[in-house]
């Protein structure tokens, strides 16, 4: 098997799959009923395999609906499998999605304290430079937030990067409401001000890098997971409406 090719399908034990994400309880909650009053399992999930000889895969996209299953009692599930290979990307894209959502400067600026120099918090008001190229860069910071007042804040680390995703755990756990995904395919400081901008979800967009898929193997393989909601697959060529019958996954 050609673990790259995007029309390949399997069947895992459902305890063989790694999570890269942490899962929202909310939507695993609303997706579970949801599922088994269907009867069906719809869309495969996008994995990547770790050991093809014990079929053991990291979860790519579609952490809710493994958590999902498993909290009817699924044994398996079905699995799109893709490469783990940075080089074996053709059929899909990795991205990040933003944050809208309100967090105080205050408490992301208390991430930094007492760290030893590991954390560095930027701050630039980017409303009278937007005109400016590189008025910022987006992509030295683990996350950038954009205020609707033009302030703009960037939480950098020098950790390895499973601390550094433990960093973005504590900053996630700053939100004051739930968040609002946004695709972002221009990731322009002024672009993200004007989302920040839009009278709904919040007053602010927490921006985050475009992580590899070395990355993703990195964290997992160090026993920790990435926030909800960061990261984005994006496959070319997707198989939905499995319509599988649930009780063939039990």
């Amino acid at each position: 098997m050609s673990a790259g090719n995007p029309d390949k399908f399997l069947v895992f034990p459902i305890e063989n799959i790694l999570f890269h994400e942490k899962d929202s309880h909310a939507r695993v909650g609303k997706l579970a009923p949801a599922i088994e009053a269907e009867g069906e399992f719809w869309d495969p999930v996008v994995v990547a395999m770790l050991s093809p000889e014990n079929l053991q895969a990291v979860q790519l996209d579609g952490a809710t609906r493994v958590k999902a299953l498993k909290y009817l009692g699924a044994k398996h599930l079905v699995g799109h499998v893709v490469s783990m290979n940075d080089s074996e990307t053709d059929g899909f894209n990795l991205s990040s999605w933003a944050h809208k959502t309100k967090i105080s400067p205050d408490r992301i600026r208390e991430l930094g304290a007492g760290q030893s120099g590991t954390i560095t918090i930027r701050e630039v008001n980017i409303s009278e430079r937007l005109d400016e190229p590189d008025c910022v860069d987006l992509a030295g910071a683990l996350a950038t937030i954009v205020y609707a007042n033009g302030d703009l804040i960037q939480l950098c680390s020098s950790a390895a990067l499973p601390e550094q995703i433990k960093l973005l755990h504590r900053l996630y756990e700053l939100y004051e409401g739930p968040e609002e995904r946004l695709i972002v395919e221009d990731r322009k400081p002024g672009v993200f001000l004007n989302h920040a901008r839009i009278q709904n979800g919040g007053d602010a967009v927490v921006v985050f890098p475009e992580f590899s898929l070395r990355d993703i193997k990195e964290v997992v393989m160090a026993g920790e997971q990435f926030p909800p909601g960061i990261t984005r697959f994006i496959l070319k060529e997707r198989f939905l409406r499995l319509d599988l019958p649930l009780e063939t996954l039990f």
